[in-house]
């Protein structure tokens, strides 16, 4: 018997393979949509030799209908309401900041936000995720009620919680930023060993920071960003977008 399997780890086309099993449907945000749960899942293949019945796919390719609302909401443009179903992984922020191993491009850093590790906008907007995305005191903060900080600032759309994986840490969804900038490989490595995170590295993380401190726009960010461009353990990359990131919250 053989037997293979895979859950976001090898190149396989998993949202595919879920429309024709009729486990779910390809939104306009370009992603597997499940009836019941959302987006908000990973899909695992099994590959076997073993004959089973296919399942049927759902009756129709799509359900989105007329609702634009992913394609309105994506900051970047990466999903436009004059092209359904279609991505451009160029200027997706998930893209920017995962996979792209250089320098986020200067006119999309603005609208990468506070986001430093993936998006979920198209996901949070979208009416097949009808769960609520943040608890009451994540809202409070960035209602500005709360103790926020520079790394907690107004406008941040991290979820804190997950339809199927229950309330997500603080510590993940709301990072102290400074933190983050200040750490060596040791520290990344004790924080995000066992996490998704860990497959980009320190240099690519902290370049993200470094924009998401630009754009909180808060002075009480440009003291740790000085430290990085004067430290000699920082990378060309990681100045470059630590010294952006002075140069809009010093221009303010």
């Amino acid at each position: 018997l053989g037997l293979g399997r895979y859950v976001d780890t090898g190149a396989v086309m998993e949202r595919d393979l879920a429309e024709r099993s009729g486990l779910s449907f390809t939104g306009k945000n370009t992603l597997a949509i499940h009836p019941k749960f959302g987006s908000g899942f990973f899909l695992g293949s099994v590959f076997t030799t073993l004959p089973l019945p296919p399942d049927a796919p759902l009756k129709r390719t799509s359900y989105c209908g007329s609702c634009t609302k992913c394609q309105v909401a994506c900051p970047t443009g990466a999903l436009s309401p004059s092209s359904d179903y279609v991505l451009d992984a160029r200027r997706c922020i998930s893209y920017l900041t995962i996979e792209l191993k250089g320098s986020i491009p200067l006119e999309l850093r603005p609208l990468v936000g506070n986001w430093i590790y993936g998006c979920d906008i198209c996901q949070q907007v979208c009416p097949w995720n009808k769960f609520d995305w943040y608890d009451d005191a994540l809202k409070e903060k960035e209602s500005g009620e709360g103790d926020g900080g520079p790394s907690r600032a107004k406008g941040r759309r991290h979820a804190s919680t997950s339809p199927l994986w229950g309330a997500v840490p603080e510590e993940a969804s709301f990072p102290v930023l400074e933190d983050l900038l200040r750490m060596d490989e040791a520290g990344f490595q004790r924080r995000f060993a066992d996490t998704a995170v860990k497959r980009i590295g320190l240099e690519r993380l902290l370049r993200n920071v470094a924009v998401a401190l630009g754009n909180s726009g808060d002075p009480r960010a440009a003291d740790v960003l000085r430290e990085c461009l004067s430290s000699d353990q920082r990378s060309d990359l990681v100045k470059e977008h630590a010294a952006w990131a002075l140069e809009q919250i010093t221009q303010r």
